[in-house]
């Protein structure tokens, strides 16, 4: 095998990639933010390597790129809501307590 040439692949195999892509995505509620992001990843390396080699699994790289990045807004969000609830804490009790 010659460098920079990618081995030919069964054509009816689902890429790996991708596999692992929505595997993760699945992952994510239990798995965090880190999970997410490692989807967005492996969904955009299975998404490269299906325009080179004749495999399927297009829609769950699709799926693992589209879900990664929803996830991780969601992650971000969830995280800014939880950081100022930690800092607004003290003034929303004081608030409540002067009635």
């Amino acid at each position: 095998m010659r460098l920079g040439h990618a081995p030919s692949a069964d054509p009816n195999a689902t890429n790996a990639f991708a596999k692992v892509s929505v595997a993760l995505l699945a992952g994510t509620l239990v798995l965090g933010l880190n999970a997410s992001i490692t989807a967005v990843i492996f969904g955009h390396l299975a998404w490269a390597q299906l325009r080179r080699v004749p495999q399927r699994g297009r829609g769950l790289a699709l799926t693992g790129i589209i879900g990664g990045y929803v996830m991780t807004a969601v992650w971000f969000v969830v995280g800014f809501v939880l950081i100022a609830l930690v800092i607004l804490w003290p003034y929303l009790l004081w608030g409540l307590a002067e009635g």
